[in-house]
């Protein structure tokens, strides 16, 4: 039951922040267009601040070799998530602008604001590690793949170079992980001051981003969100299904009988069953496709994951 305590605290921090949002429209103290700016100052300051100091001052470049597992596998997962995504896309009629935006809901997991409490809960020791793999492996992907996801389809259609395709991906984001990794590679630290004034800045990102949702909500058509079947099939396939017979088969060669591949192999598989990434709403936003939906999924998810979650790692915890 812990899980389900882990969880049910987040969401209810998810919850009080969200209504904090709602507020604030409510009382005129927030309107679309002040989100919007809320929404470029999250992803081009805050954000990559938060992902430079969380990659910066976690584990040394000598705790990742302990976790070359992870980094080698949870692309991997991610891969197949991507796969499966695209095969449900195939089979259930989604209307094309919502394609995308589906599969980046279906393929990343709101590692942060859960995962990071959650792992480090179930493994004290090591959790840190755990967790600050896949975010580099999450995050790398989101701020390149992700980010394509969440713009209108036309402008995935034309082929272009390699060139303005990489130049296309460019974003504060990626520029912030790209130099965090290279602060870790040679050893790089910021001196103490400006660490602290950094780190402060990046704290401010959780809060900014889910009281930016609760504003967002207030615009939102409810009963469409609720009717709303991809959303069920996310919570049943991503976050339930997919991880236990990825686990499943694990365990049925015999690789698991290491404790320590047991370990990474369970912390990642509870990371990938995660609901769907807040950041991704505010991408739809600044990229003009449908944040309503991506909202939906992330709001549905997130109060799902109370049940799956402790669902998924009773079960790992049963087998």
């Amino acid at each position: 039951m812990k899980e389900f305590f882990i969880v049910s605290n987040q969401l209810c921090l998810f919850l009080f922040l969200y209504v904090v949002g709602v507020i604030s429209v409510k009382l005129k103290i927030l309107n679309q267009s002040s989100l919007d700016s809320m929404a470029k100052f999250i992803v081009n300051i805050t954000m990559p601040l938060m992902l430079f100091v969380t990659i910066t001052n976690g584990p040394s470049l000598e705790d990742f070799k302990n976790v070359a597992l992870i980094l080698i596998l949870y692309p991997l997962f991610l891969a197949i998530l991507y796969l499966i995504s695209s095969l449900i896309v195939k089979l259930v009629k989604i209307r094309a602008e919502h394609k995308n935006l589906f599969k980046a809901t279906f393929m990343f997991a709101n590692a942060g604001f859960i995962g990071i409490p959650l792992t480090l809960s179930l493994f004290p020791n090591t959790g840190v590690i755990y967790i600050s793999g896949c975010m580099i492996v999450d995050q790398l992907l989101l701020w390149t793949i992700g980010v394509s996801f969440t713009k209108p389809i036309e402008e995935n259609g034309p082929k272009e170079s390699l060139f303005k395709n990489l130049k296309k991906m460019l974003n504060p984001c990626l520029v912030a992980i790209l130099v965090a990794v290279l602060f870790l590679v040679f050893n790089l630290k910021l001196p103490g001051f400006l660490n602290t004034y950094v780190t402060k800045v990046g704290d401010l990102t959780t809060a900014l981003a889910l009281i930016y949702i609760g504003g967002l909500f207030c615009y939102t058509n409810i009963k469409t969100m609720i009717k709303n079947v991809e959303t069920y099939l996310i919570v049943a396939v991503k976050m339930l299904l997919t991880p236990l017979i990825i686990y499943l088969l694990f365990s049925l060669s015999g690789l698991l009988s290491d404790p320590i591949v047991y370990d990474q192999i369970k912390a990642m598989l509870i990371i990938l069953s995660l609901p769907s990434m807040s950041s991704l709403v505010m991408l739809a936003k600044i990229n003009k496709t449908d944040s309503d939906y991506v909202l939906g999924n992330v709001t549905l998810t997130t109060m799902f994951s109370l049940i799956t979650v402790p669902i998924v790692t009773l079960i790992f915890n049963s087998l």
